[in-house]
């Protein structure tokens, strides 16, 4: 990904996708974000000690925001990872607005972030008024029905069809003694029994690690 010379945009390739470009809308204020680029890379040096250390890791942002050091985020704006960075303070009861399109390289429109935007988030604001009366005729219940939807999809987890005794607890490549113990003392090491067969919606991924997008990975 990288950042275009023009307009607050960020240019994203994919092999089998192609070309997408994400529209970054400024802040309420109408100042642009700044937009962060690092790489999606392990931090081996801090994690376990290996390496020489340097270069963009995939914690750079954290390290950014947290930490001040800008020296962390790629300064050429080039990388597998990005972010615009936003600074927003919200009032208690209040809101603030901030505007993104993702949209693909054939489709988007000369100004991505203009009136076809609001369009767009009107129709869709309407057809889910329209689904909603539909699939909960109760009206004192669609709230609260829309407010669960939302949430299971905030947080939903998609779980490959992989076992998990050959996924998490088989581990990663053995970089130290640690990672080599993990099978046997490793977290949820006792849950050899669980086969994830199904596609699993998790309501609150935080209650089950072992099944978040990035905890198991397969061997």
């Amino acid at each position: 990904m990288r950042a275009e010379k023009q307009g607050n945009r960020v240019t994203g390739t994919h092999d089998t996708l192609g070309t997408f470009s994400l529209a970054v809308g400024p802040d309420p204020q109408g100042k642009p974000p700044p937009l962060l680029f690092t790489e999606n890379e392990t931090n081996s040096r801090r994690l376990w000690g290996i390496g020489e250390g340097g270069g963009f890791v995939k914690d750079a942002f954290h390290d950014y925001v947290i930490r001040g050091r800008g020296e962390s985020v790629n300064a050429a704006r080039v990388g597998s990872k990005a972010a615009a960075h936003y600074v927003l303070t919200v009032p208690a009861g209040g809101t603030q607005t901030v505007r993104l399109r993702l949209c693909d390289e054939k489709s988007s429109p000369e100004q991505p972030l203009g009136d076809d935007f609001e369009r767009i988030f009107s129709e869709r604001i309407n057809e889910t008024d329209e689904f909603f009366r539909f699939a909960v005729p109760c009206e004192t219940e669609q709230g609260r029905a829309r407010r669960g939807a939302a949430g299971l999809r905030w947080a939903a987890v998609v779980e490959a069809v992989l076992p998990l005794r050959r996924r998490g607890l088989a581990g990663r490549r053995s970089v130290n003694a640690r990672s080599a113990r993990r099978p046997q003392t490793g977290r949820n090491a006792e849950w050899k029994h669980l086969f994830s067969r199904d596609i699993i919606s998790m309501p609150d991924k935080w209650e089950y690690p072992w099944l978040r997008p990035g905890t198991w990975r397969s061997t």
